[in-house]
C-alpha cells in the first residue's frame, strides 16, 4: 500500500490559492545548475498559478491538483522553469492495469506577440509545450500505450517513453506533435509529497519559443495527477498568465470593454466562441451546432445571468440522445476568475451589441 506523505506538501500549501492573473519573473544570475534544489532557486520569486479541472473538451477530467508553483531563473546561455506542487503518492509506472503517471507541462505561443488559446493554441496560432511525464526517467521503460482518446489503435502498440522532457507544437485539441529538434532538458525529485520539476532550454536553440529581455510572454500550466487516472485531456489547466523578462508587470487599461477584451483572449474563450465572440465553432453532436455568436448576449441575458454561466459552466445539450455526445461543453471559471475579471469580460460581451438594437452601451 503506497504511504501517503503530507508534512512538506502542507507546508507548500500554505496560504490561499489565489485566482487572479500572476506574474513569472524571470530573475538573471551568471551560472545555474540543472538541479531541483539548487540554492539559486531561493532567490527566483514564486508564482502560485491555479489551475482548474478540463471540462470544455471530452474527454474531460482533472481536479487532483489545486495549484502549481512556478519560478524562473536564467543565464545568458539558457533559460530554466521550476515547478512544484503537493502529491501526496509519487505514480511513476504507466502499464495496462489502468495505472497512469503524474506529468506536468509548460506552454508559450510559438509565434512572437501573439496569445492564441491556452487550450493547446489554435490553427494557425501555434503553442510551445514543454511536457515532463514521472515515467521519463526510468530506465529501459517499453510500456503498451494505453488506448487513448485521439488514438484508438494506442492499446496496441508498444512504444519507448521519452527519456527526457518533450518539446512539443500544436494548434489546437488533438493536433500535439513533437518538435524535429527536442531541446528541451529537465531533471525533477518526489520528495515527502511534493513534486519538483525543473525545466531546461538553451536560448539559441532555434525554432522554438523567444525569450527576449524587455518583453512579456503568456506563460501557462497543466498538470496530471496519475493517481486520479489523469491522462492526455484529462487534466488541470491554467489559463495565460505572464512571463516578465527583465520588465515591470503591464498597467492595466482603464477601459473596461478593453479590459474584457484582454479577459476573453486570457481564457481562450475565442476557441469556442470565435474572434472577437462571432461564434461559427463546429461542435458535432450538439443540439446548437455550430456555436453561436455572443453579439447579442445583452439581449438575452442579465448581467448577474451571464456571471452564473461564465462561472458555473453550461453542459452543451446531445442532438440526438442515443447519438454521440457533443465534443465542447463551457468550462467552469469559478476556481480561476475572479470578480474584477468576470465584470470585466461581462462588460466587454455586453458592448458587441450591436447598435441600434435598444440596448445602451
Amino acid at each position: 500500500m503506497k504511504r501517503f506523505i503530507f508534512a512538506s506538501a502542507l507546508l507548500l500549501a500554505a496560504g490561499p490559492v489565489g485566482a487572479t492573473h500572476q506574474h513569472v519573473v524571470s530573475k538573471r544570475l551568471e551560472k545555474l545548475a540543472l538541479n531541483p534544489f539548487d540554492p539559486a532557486w531561493e532567490q527566483a520569486p514564486s508564482a502560485r498559478i491555479a489551475v482548474a479541472p478540463q471540462k470544455l473538451v471530452v474527454p474531460t477530467g482533472g481536479g487532483g491538483v489545486p495549484y502549481v508553483e512556478v519560478q524562473s531563473l536564467r543565464t545568458p546561455a539558457e533559460i530554466q522553469f521550476r515547478l512544484r506542487w503537493p502529491d501526496p503518492v509519487k505514480d511513476e509506472d504507466l502499464e495496462l492495469s489502468g495505472e497512469f503517471v503524474d506529468g506536468v507541462a509548460l506552454e508559450f505561443p510559438l509565434k512572437e506577440g501573439t496569445m492564441p488559446a491556452p487550450l493547446m493554441g489554435e490553427k494557425g496560432a501555434p503553442v510551445n509545450i514543454w511536457r515532463w511525464s514521472a515515467a521519463m526517467f526510468k530506465p529501459d521503460h517499453y510500456p503498451k500505450a494505453y488506448s487513448d482518446y485521439y488514438r484508438p489503435d494506442a492499446i496496441d502498440k508498444t512504444i519507448k517513453y521519452p527519456g527526457k522532457p518533450e518539446d512539443l507544437v500544436a494548434e489546437g485539441w488533438g493536433t500535439v506533435g513533437r518538435r524535429g529538434s527536442q531541446a528541451v532538458e529537465g531533471r525533477s525529485e518526489w520528495k515527502d509529497g511534493v513534486w519538483t520539476v525543473v525545466f531546461s532550454r538553451k536560448l539559441s536553440a532555434p525554432g522554438g519559443a523567444a525569450f527576449k529581455s524587455g518583453s512579456i510572454m503568456p506563460i501557462a500550466v497543466a498538470v496530471w495527477d496519475g493517481g486520479a487516472k489523469e491522462r492526455g485531456p484529462a487534466k488541470s489547466f491554467s489559463v495565460w498568465n505572464n512571463l516578465l523578462l527583465d520588465r515591470d508587470p503591464p498597467s492595466p487599461s482603464k477601459n473596461p470593454v478593453e479590459r474584457g477584451r484582454l479577459v476573453y483572449r486570457r481564457y481562450g474563450c475565442g476557441a469556442c466562441h470565435g474572434a472577437g465572440g462571432v461564434g461559427g465553432v463546429p461542435n458535432p453532436g450538439a443540439q446548437v451546432d455550430p456555436i453561436p455568436g455572443l453579439q447579442r448576449v445583452a439581449a438575452g441575458f442579465t448581467e448577474d445571468e451571464l456571471k452564473a454561466v461564465i462561472l458555473n459552466g453550461r453542459q452543451a445539450i446531445a442532438a440526438d440522445p442515443a447519438g454521440p455526445a457533443p465534443r465542447l461543453h463551457m468550462n467552469a471559471w469559478r476556481t480561476l476568475m475572479d470578480d474584477a475579471e468576470a465584470h470585466a469580460v461581462i462588460d466587454y460581451l455586453m458592448s458587441l451589441m450591436p447598435k441600434g438594437d435598444g440596448t445602451e452601451f
